[in-house]
């Protein structure tokens, strides 16, 4: 309302200033013009000082995310059985085979190719500054992206060979791809890599080649996240499963990049909610992400492992995966305030 005033104001000097009193006429509307040009250039100030505050946002980033998957439980997927019986329809699986020692065969080539003490397999991912880290290395493509290929085994392989031409022994002829991605802000455990012929879900030339079997609503968190926009990777394909029309495709995405605008400026605006406007605004977002998220996490049957217990700390998991992303800043103001300095309060639960 009280932008429009000005206006209004102005509109009343042009009156004032043809039919009444020119003299009069002239002081409103420099006093409007005046008072509209304070409220452009403090407009003007506020989007300049929203950008400068978007790239410090991405220069104090301190993010750290482990992902934990449990290869054992992910084999038992329905996924799994559905790839099994079509590798039976193509010969490449004998007809006497069971599905269950198939899966077996798979976890003992996944130990095979990655040994490690268990089925559980761990990508770390570390985002300072506004560079991407995972596991210890740089990573100059700006994905949040882990795979595993697990090969079938050397019998299944030879008996392809024999049947398919090496342009077709692809994909899921070769192996099973499991994978997890963050798209359109949220982390996606997607299950493939298939070929055309496999895929029942076809849209515009496009053909799903992975399945996603969960999702987790990372942007969802607001600013206890707090990463770059662009590790959130808004991308028109990642709404082909979900959405079937075009129209409603466009119309998804707009909300996605809605949401993204709304994530920024709960990040932007994390330290400081100054004016009860602001305040207003900041509980509406973090009210329509809470709901979000919680939609998101239920039907996914993640539960809390011991989120925001003591601080700020995100950590949940199902029989899946589980997603642990620390509080390393709330972890640096303690050290700052109780470890360093010589002295420190008495800290009260």
């Amino acid at each position: 309302m009280n932008k429009i005033i000005p206006f209004i104001v102005l509109i009343i000097g042009i009156y004032v200033y043809a039919d009444l009193s020119e003299s009069v006429g002239v002081i409103i509307l420099v006093i409007s013009s005046l008072w509209i040009l304070q409220n452009l250039l403090k407009l003007i100030s506020e989007w300049t000082l929203q950008l400068l505050e978007v790239k410090s946002v991405h220069s104090r980033t301190n993010f750290q995310m482990q992902i934990t998957l449990n290869l054992n439980n992910i084999l038992e997927h329905e996924v799994f059985e559905q790839i099994f019986l079509k590798l039976k329809e193509e010969g490449l699986v004998g007809e006497k085979a069971h599905v269950n020692t198939w899966r077996d065969n798979l976890l003992k080539s996944y130990k095979k190719k990655y040994p490690n003490e268990s089925e559980l397999e761990r990508v770390k991912f570390n985002i300072k500054s506004g560079l991407l880290w995972k596991n210890d290395e740089v990573q100059f493509v700006d994905d949040i992206f882990h795979e595993v290929f697990i090969p079938y085994s050397k019998e299944i392989i030879s008996k392809l060979d024999k049947v398919h031409s090496l342009i077709e022994t692809q994909d899921l002829y070769r192996g099973i791809t499991v994978r997890t991605v963050v798209l359109n802000g949220q982390i996606y455990l997607q299950i493939g890599e298939f070929p055309k012929k496999f895929s029942s879900n076809e849209s515009g030339g496009q053909y799903k080649h992975f399945i996603s079997v969960l999702a987790f609503p990372l942007m969802y968190f607001g600013q206890y996240v707090d990463i770059p926009t662009k590790y959130l990777n808004v991308s028109l394909n990642g709404l082909l499963e979900h959405v079937r029309l075009s129209k409603d495709r466009w119309k998804a995405l707009s909300q996605i990049h809605n949401d993204v605008a709304q994530y920024s400026y709960l990040c932007n605006y994390a330290d400081e909610q100054n004016g009860f406007s602001r305040i207003r605004k900041w509980d509406k977002i973090m009210q329509a992400f809470e709901s979000k998220r919680e939609r998101i996490l239920n039907k996914n049957n993640f539960k809390d492992l011991g989120s925001f217990n003591y601080d700020q700390t995100i950590w949940y998991g199902n029989s899946l995966v589980s997603i642990y992303i620390p509080d390393l800043r709330g972890m640096r103001e303690k050290r700052i305030a109780h470890f360093l300095p010589e002295y420190c309060k008495e800290i009260q639960f």
